[in-house]
């Protein structure tokens, strides 16, 4: 199941499956009993509000659906923050995410309990490990990994950090020159993109 979540809250009727159908809330898909590499290759569209898009992670549960209809105990889950460590927009790429166990549905209600966490090994090769998994009653499946692409459609959330830096100037009033001189490595294709936000920028100095 793919859930967007936005500060503890489902984001309703966000996922669009294909063409000339209603968006959706989340996203449900199966595999076949005994496939130990499943590989799904389906697409999907998520449509976030822009003021939210930073406050929102995607996440993905898994669990067993036994022929006798008794829920299964073991619920994993992986998460997918929107927002990298430098705070700009995660990049167009494959994402390999960490998968977790939890003891209980209720674990998942909050998400603070996991976003302390790792969710991609990436992101484990800039900080330490914490050891937070086994304090907050979620533990890290070592054999198990769940990868996701995605490709990021906006004119307003940009993933180069020269480019942020230029659209928060006012944060950095005393790195100015220095923005600017970092934008003038910015590929053209991306200042395009975000052609009046730039010009915005830049006039407002």
């Amino acid at each position: 199941t793919a859930l967007p979540i936005y500060q503890g809250g489902d984001v309703q009727n966000c996922i669009w499956v294909g063409a000339g159908v209603q968006p959706v809330s989340e996203y449900r898909s199966y595999i076949m009993v005994h496939n130990s590499h499943p590989v799904w290759n389906e697409n999907i569209r998520v449509s976030i509000p822009v003021n939210s898009f930073y406050d929102c992670h995607l996440r993905f549960t898994f669990r067993h659906c036994s022929t006798t209809g008794k829920e299964d105990k073991h619920l994993f889950f992986s998460f997918l923050k929107l927002k990298t460590r430098d705070e700009t927009t995660l990049l167009d790429d494959r994402h390999e995410l960490y998968v977790y166990r939890a003891q209980n549905k209720a674990m998942l209600n909050d998400p603070k309990r996991y976003l302390s966490l790792f969710s991609t090994s990436a992101e484990s090769l800039f900080t330490m490990a914490s050891g937070l998994g086994q304090e907050s009653g979620l533990s890290r499946n070592d054999k198990e990994r769940f990868s996701v692409s995605t490709l990021i459609c906006s004119t307003k959330l940009t993933q180069n950090t020269a480019l942020l830096s230029l659209l928060k100037w006012r944060d950095k009033k005393d790195s100015l020159k220095i923005v600017l001189n970092n934008v003038n490595q910015v590929n053209g294709d991306e200042i395009v993109r975000f052609l009046q936000d730039t010009f915005d920028a830049l006039l407002e100095f």
